[in-house]
Order: structure tokens, then C-alpha cells, then sequence
């Protein structure tokens, strides 16, 4: 099996999305990665962060790959449960006091809670 084939069957096992960790985890050199964006076979949507070009993924589900440290909150958190119809136009996001969140873009609202209550959701 070729590195080429390698990347597609990862990316099918993971909901048509690969990322630049699970190809270094997989031992395939990340050139390939580059060279099948460069191809148009995938395309890249975030750094890191790439998917077939026929996907249909939503800008809340790339904003969690690319920020693992941050849990939806308040009008974003109520929607996804289902507890308001009403479509959040800004995300917000907790995080825990101290977390450097300055790398944090596409406009969220950032909120701070305590390290040890960050832990419970």
C-alpha cells in the first residue's frame, strides 16, 4: 500500500478528516500530505488540518480540532443540546484561568473559569 492510499484510508476511518498529527503518528512523512493538497486531491482547512474536497463540515467542528482546549459555552452550548432555536452567530468558549488563549481567531468570545472547575465540563 502506497503512502497515497495510507492518507485515504486514514481519512475515511476518520470521517473524511486527516490531520498533520495522524499522519507523523501513522510514520508517513508529512510531503505526502503536501503534495496531495497540491494535487487537489484533499484540501487543507486549517493548518493541520485537511479533508476531502466533496466534506460537509461544519466551522464548529474545524474551530474544536484546531482548539482542543476550548468547551463551547453558554448560547453555543444551549444550541447544540438542542435547549434554544436560536443559531449562534459568535462562538463562545471557555477556558481556564491562565490559558494562554491569544491564538485563539474567527472571533470567539472567551470566557475564564478556575483550573479545577475547567475540569468538569
Amino acid at each position: 500500500m502506497t503512502h497515497y492510499e495510507e492518507i485515504i484510508k486514514i481519512a475515511k476511518v476518520n470521517n473524511g478528516i486527516i490531520t498533520s498529527s495522524l499522519i507523523s503518528k501513522n510514520n508517513i512523512p508529512r510531503w505526502y500530505l503536501s503534495d496531495m493538497v497540491r494535487k487537489e486531491k484533499i484540501i487543507r482547512v486549517a493548518r493541520g488540518i485537511n479533508t476531502f474536497p466533496s466534506g460537509d463540515y461544519d466551522d464548529f467542528y474545524f474551530f474544536q480540532l484546531k482548539n482542543t482546549q476550548c468547551i463551547y459555552s453558554y448560547t453555543n452550548a444551549l444550541y447544540f443540546h438542542e435547549l434554544t432555536d436560536r443559531i449562534p452567530f459568535q462562538k463562545e468558549v471557555t477556558v481556564y484561568k491562565g490559558y494562554n488563549s491569544s491564538h485563539i481567531k474567527d472571533g470567539a468570545i472567551i470566557h475564564y473559569v478556575n483550573k479545577n472547575l475547567y475540569g468538569m465540563g
